[in-house]
């Protein structure tokens, strides 16, 4: 179980970095439509969360340090009401989007190489990250 959590830890802080993004949905947006080497370790790291979702006590590893990794830290770099619950919703969109690409390998997904995509899934997460709707 401790291999196991090890195995989903990481020592990539991007944290930082979305901190000081002027405009934090066009920046997650364009890091999810580029294709950077650096982001397959996140895509397996996932792979291996859906993959164990459905053990007992993999779930449970998993759901915790999903927490204390990805959802708080995140939800750490929003400012004003409800950052947990938008930084949720934001990582509900960009992890489907990501397994949608990646991992269920819908290469056209609506045109996703093009501007139109990257300025839709800007927008998403504009609504997911606003603390004001």
């Amino acid at each position: 179980e401790q291999l196991f959590q090890a195995s989903l830890a990481t020592d990539d802080n991007r944290w930082e970095e979305f901190a000081g993004a002027d405009d934090l949905q066009s920046h997650l947006s364009s890091m999810l439509v580029t294709n950077d080497s650096k982001d397959a370790d996140h895509i397996e790291r996932l792979l291996i969360m859906l993959r164990s979702a459905t053990s007992p006590t993999a779930s449970v590893i998993v759901q915790s340090t999903f927490k204390t990794e990805v959802l708080e830290p995140f939800a750490n770099v929003l400012t004003g009401a409800q950052a947990d619950r938008r930084a949720a919703m934001a990582l509900s969109v960009l992890m489907g989007t990501t397994i949608v690409r990646t991992i269920l390998r819908v290469d056209d997904c609506g045109g996703c190489e093009d501007d139109t995509f990257e300025l839709r899934l800007s927008a998403m997460l504009r609504i997911a990250l606003s603390p004001d709707v």
